[in-house]
């Protein structure tokens, strides 16, 4: 990062490279990338989807934009939730993250939590202030998600 890389770039770049040679093996890329198109995931957003947490302090602590968005409206924060990357939500959220930023179907990062049944990250969300009457495109909120949840 001294050396100038763009921590912030959407895309391909040498941090991108990094983070995905740091990411256990993967079998094909639009498994490892379910939402996303692999051209539009920053460094962070790839490196805490897969709870690379050593990626993600080293990319926050580079300055990586907490709150850049994808083509579809996830943040890094979206993500590691989603995925139930604790260490990486847990280094997210020490760091200031616009916790209810919505993705462009409005879910938020508590939503994905209560869905997938991820208590201990649900809780930090609340704990930092994840607004639980925010709807997804389909009116529910996080504690309708949560009951549906998946098993």
């Amino acid at each position: 990062m001294r050396a100038g890389a763009a921590v912030n770039r959407l895309g391909e770049n040498q941090w991108a490279q990094l983070a995905r040679k740091d990411i256990s093996r993967q079998k094909d890329t639009q498994k490892l990338f379910d939402i996303d198109c692999i051209g539009e995931l920053t460094p962070l957003m790839y490196a805490a989807k897969h709870n690379q947490y050593r990626v993600v302090a080293l990319l926050i602590k580079g300055g990586a934009d907490l709150n850049m968005q994808s083509n579809v409206g996830n943040t890094a924060l979206i993500l590691a939730a989603r995925k139930g990357a604790a260490e990486s939500v847990s280094l997210l959220l020490a760091a200031g993250p616009k916790v209810n930023l919505q993705t462009h179907s409005n879910h938020t990062a508590l939503m994905w939590a209560s869905y997938q049944g991820y208590e201990s990250i649900k809780d930090q969300l609340l704990t930092c202030g994840a607004d639980v009457d925010l709807q997804n495109e389909y009116g529910e909120t996080a504690m309708v998600l949560g009951k549906r949840k998946v098993s």
